[in-house]
């Protein structure tokens, strides 16, 4: 009996164990599926904020021109008719493109990009669906109004070229010390300018402090402009004027207002002297042969004086000489060496090498600047890049000058890294730090320069051609400095303290009387002025000739 009762207790606990290991069993399920569920929808809740709201997307939201917010010069432009455009203003590539199934798609010559948009005020970020850690934002550039375009705006890729809008329907394009004027107006989005021998249409585009203008009669023509932001005078009192100032890209040259009205400029071993005053806003000097009126700013001890005559010339000056604050003229040649060093090219064929510059890239391929002496006479033309990896690659030549002994090379398919600055060779004062740069061949494509000082800014040489069938004389321009050009180092820049391109290095005393056998050279190097070469360069680009000399 006992027995019997023992193994019915034991049955009824076992049981017992079972039910409570059943119902725990229950109770665990029961949790871990109310935390799936709670898993699930949040990550359809997480998907829903990453992703975006795609029912209110359609294609029309594309359409127009989209500027990369980290870089604003890197733009993208949607047409309505499914094709469209991308890159820098000099580097585009078109493409086709289609908005399907809340998928961006963009048909390139050869491949297609996939990518999830989201457009939220204006913004427009893409996430790539092949490539998971790609993401950008680009921000949507308005048209605007004929008051937003007044005004003064630089083009970006060379800050010297400027475009005015005044409110008068006149305008005016400065280039270094070229001027241009026009007749504008704003219809319907698009701008009219008018010069006296075309009119030009242009849509327009605006960001913020960005003007973009793109050819109406030409696609793939899209310029990038920045407002240049000139000022106005805030100078209160003539007497702010008075003292000691000195240039800020070279503390030689001096500035001095004196209270009585009087004035000297120049460097400690070259002096000029005039008399001045502020009138109206003005500040005018006047010497013995001419009359200067400036525009001028005086913000921190800084003065800003930009000409009234000749637009594009602008120059500041700190208060204070060089015996108050000397400036250390080694450190600005090092810094001009490294912004410009890497623009600068080695150039190689079996008759002859020297040196150039990247004046600039288009669809690609990769322009550069030397002397035409440098590539006469030559064949498999190659071109060394001063990068880590001294890049070396075939060039192929553009154009020639005999004239003005210019060359333009082209590198098909290469991106060159960096692109030298112009500067304004109009701009140089008399004994202004300039440096010669190369990378020769013969000195196994390093970096060498050349530092001296401008002797000379306007040596002008009559070389006699034929033009119309009739004899002519055509000035060339040169630069007279005391730098040591020697061989290599033909076709390289002669540069300013701000590292921006015054010259091209033509003529040192081992090949002056082998270019121009009838010039009375003395000890002395030349360079050509850059103001000079920049139409023959862009002749040569364009049209691998020049087409007009005068």
């Amino acid at each position: 009996m006992f027995r019997q009762a023992e193994f019915k207790m034991i049955s009824q606990n076992v049981f017992r164990l079972l039910r409570i290991r059943e119902e725990l069993l229950k109770s665990m399920l029961k949790k871990v599926l109310m935390l799936l569920g709670i898993s699930i929808l949040f990550f359809l809740v997480a998907g829903c904020s990453v992703n975006g709201d795609f029912g209110t997307l359609d294609a029309s939201e594309f359409v127009g021109m989209w500027s990369w917010d980290l870089d604003d010069t890197y733009i993208y432009v949607f047409e309505e008719d499914g094709t469209g455009i991308r890159g820098f203003p000099n580097t585009k590539e078109p493409f086709e493109w289609e908005f399907v199934d809340n998928e961006l798609r963009m048909t390139f010559p050869h491949m297609t990009e996939r990518w999830q948009p989201i457009i939220d005020n204006d913004v427009l970020t893409i996430t790539s669906l092949q490539e998971l850690d790609m993401q950008f934002s680009y921000i949507r550039l308005t048209e605007g109004d004929e008051l937003q375009l007044i005004g003064r705006w630089a083009w970006s890729s060379d800050m010297n070229f400027i475009h005015v809008f005044e409110e008068d329907g006149n305008g005016y394009l400065i280039f270094s010390n070229s001027e241009e004027s026009f007749e504008w107006e704003f219809i319907d989005n698009e701008l009219h300018m008018t010069f006296p021998y075309m009119t030009e249409r242009w849509r327009v585009n605006f960001g913020e402090e960005l003007l973009v203008l793109s050819n109406l009669e030409a696609d793939d023509e899209i310029y990038i402009y920045t407002r240049w932001l000139g000022g106005v005078t805030n100078v209160v009192h003539a007497s702010e004027f008075v003292g000691m100032w000195s240039w800020d890209l070279d503390g030689t040259y001096i500035y001095v207002f004196e209270g009585d009205g009087t004035g000297t400029r120049g460097f400690s071993t070259e002096t000029e002297s005039f008399e001045w005053d502020f009138i109206d806003d003005e500040l005018r000097m006047t010497f013995p042969h001419m009359t200067e009126r400036w525009q001028p700013i005086i913000d921190n001890d800084v003065l800003t004086i930009t000409s009234l005559q000749v637009r594009s010339m602008q120059f500041s000056y700190i208060r204070g000489g060089v015996g108050d604050e000397p400036v250390d003229s080694k450190v600005m040649q090092e810094e001009a060496i490294l912004f410009a060093r890497e623009s600068i090219v080695g150039i190689q064929h079996i008759d002859g090498q020297g040196s150039g510059f990247v004046y600039g890239v288009r669809d690609g391929n990769t322009y550069i600047v030397t002397n035409e002496h440098v590539v006469r006479h030559g064949s498999d033309i190659e071109v060394v890049f001063n990068n880590k990896k001294q890049t070396r690659l075939n060039a192929v030549l553009v154009g020639v000058d005999t004239y003005t002994d210019l060359a333009i090379l082209r590198v098909d398919n290469y991106i060159a890294a960096s692109v030298v600055m112009m500067g304004d060779s109009a701009n140089l004062r008399i004994g202004e730090t300039v440096i010669a740069m190369a990378s020769p061949f013969i000195f196994g494509f390093e970096d060498y320069v050349a530092v001296g000082s401008v002797l000379q800014r306007e040596t002008v040489i009559r070389l006699p051609i034929i033009s119309n069938n009739r004899p002519q004389y055509w000035e060339m321009t040169f630069l007279q400095t005391d730098t040591e050009i020697i061989p290599g180092y033909s076709g390289g820049p002669l540069i300013n303290l701000a590292g921006e391109v015054v010259g091209i290095n033509t003529a040192g005393t081992f090949l002056r009387e082998e270019i121009f056998p009838d010039f009375d050279w003395q000890r002395t190097s030349y360079s050509i002025s850059i103001n000079m070469a920049l139409p023959i360069i862009r002749d040569l680009i364009e049209h691998g000739e020049v087409i007009n000399r005068y």
